[in-house]
């Protein structure tokens, strides 16, 4: 069964954009679909959520990942 995936970024993808990420998620997970979402708060970078596991590849996740050292 396929998971729901969503794509959290600051600005719209491009079609570019979108069309790697479908190309990515295709190979990892199956299938190309995905719900974009724009969430100002990330910063910058992308945040990819499938099912209740997240990819966090976003400013906001490095910094608070600093903060912890």
């Amino acid at each position: 069964m396929v998971q729901s995936i969503i794509v959290e970024t600051v600005i719209p993808l491009s079609t570019d954009q979108k069309a790697v990420v479908s190309t990515l998620l295709k190979s990892k997970f199956g299938t190309p679909s995905f719900t974009e979402k724009l969430n100002p708060s990330i910063l910058g970078g992308v945040r990819i959520m499938v099912g209740s596991t997240q990819y966090d590849a976003t400013l906001a996740g490095k910094l608070a990942q600093l903060r912890h050292i």
